[in-house]
């Protein structure tokens, strides 16, 4: 009995260290909120945010389980140039199923074509879906988090990140049309009808997060997936819906403790891009919001953050696990390109956001 429970702890330990973010988050939220003696006060943006956050990763379960991002993905891959073709299907997908989600689903299809070049390829996607999800609202955690804790529309949101986007994009784009592959197979994918429904709701739901339709909606969503795909829940990151909470709470304790001037401008943009390096862009724009009312720079900030290091955004690490876990003979400088690339994108990005902003 005693060995069961110790192996049943164990497990718990790894399953917690593997999202070692909500470790950290959920350890300082605690530790704050007992030296400060005060719970911390969370406000109905960050409610939002999480709400949103849930409602759309329990659709992406499900489209992902009925093989629509599959299907979307073979119908890129007939012809010639299959790793552009790609990497141009993951930057896109990201727009609307966040940068994770994209290389999730485009990666391991990556790693089935016949090219001495995919490792290079799986390093542009994560490029890739770092610059383009950064010109949507929903194209990422922090993007989520910003379009809702400032109240911003859709149009100035991605008007601010846009050439960041596009170049990103751009780059990575004809640096992959050079990048010789042959198909290894053919895929069967095909869709169900009911999937239709699906896709249906995941519109519906996606017009009502950029806050062209009420978010209530969601509710009806929720009812929908509990009466027809309960398990989905079960699948569920709620680790990263607990990572976001923690660090809601624990940057509100420290607002309520610190006396920080207003940042914003370009130290605001320095502070968030190089404060990405070390603890990924999706904390460092949470930890830095209740201290800036200027959310250009703080969005241009994180999105550039999110090149470099490989702990830079989720995606990095992301493709990474990927690519080790699923390549059959991985390449050994992967690690080396992974870094020239990142850090390369990330001076691009710092040079257009004082281009644009000097």
């Amino acid at each position: 009995m005693k060995g069961k429970i110790y192996s049943t702890v164990l497990e718990f330990a790894k399953y917690l260290l593997k999202d070692w973010l909500f470790v950290v988050s959920l350890t300082l939220m605690v530790l704050s909120s007992l030296y400060l003696k005060r719970f911390p006060h969370f406000t109905e943006d960050e409610y939002k945010t999480l709400f949103t956050l849930f409602v759309f990763l329990l659709l992406l379960k499900v489209l992902e389980e009925e093989r629509v991002f599959h299907y979307t993905v073979e119908r890129f891959l007939s012809g010639r140039f299959a790793l552009a073709k790609l990497i141009a299907a993951a930057a896109f997908l990201s727009l609307f199923i966040t940068n994770d989600v994209a290389l999730m689903v485009v990666v391991p299809i990556t790693l089935l074509v016949n090219s001495p070049y995919v490792a290079e390829a799986v390093v542009l996607e994560a490029v890739a879906v770092n610059g383009l999800s950064s010109v949507s609202p929903i194209g990422n955690p922090q993007n989520i988090y910003i379009f809702y804790h400032y109240c911003l529309k859709v149009l100035p949101f991605v008007e601010a990140v846009l050439p960041l986007g596009a170049v990103v994009f751009l780059f990575s784009l004809f640096r992959a049309l050079f990048l010789p592959s042959a198909r290894v197979r053919e895929f069967r994918e095909s869709l169900k009808r009911e999937t239709l429904l699906w896709l249906f709701l995941f519109f519906l739901f996606l017009l009502s997060a950029v806050k062209l339709l009420p978010l209530w909606i969601g509710f009806f969503v929720l009812l929908t997936v509990a009466l027809f795909k309960r398990s989905v829940f079960r699948e569920v990151d709620y680790l990263l819906l607990g990572t976001f909470f923690c660090f809601f709470g624990f940057t509100d304790n420290l607002s309520h403790y610190l006396k920080v001037e207003e940042l914003s401008g370009h130290r605001l943009f320095l502070i968030s891009s190089l404060l990405s390096q070390f603890m990924s862009n999706v904390p460092a724009a949470l930890l830095l919001s209740d201290f800036t009312s200027d959310w250009k720079s703080l969005l241009w900030g994180v999105s550039v953050g999110g090149f470099g290091t490989l702990i830079a955004s989720l995606a990095n690490l992301i493709a990474y696990r990927l690519y080790v876990r699923g390549a059959k003979r991985p390449e050994k400088g992967f690690l080396v390109k992974f870094h020239l690339y990142g850090f390369g994108f990330f001076a691009v990005g710092a040079l257009l956001y004082f281009i644009c902003y000097s």
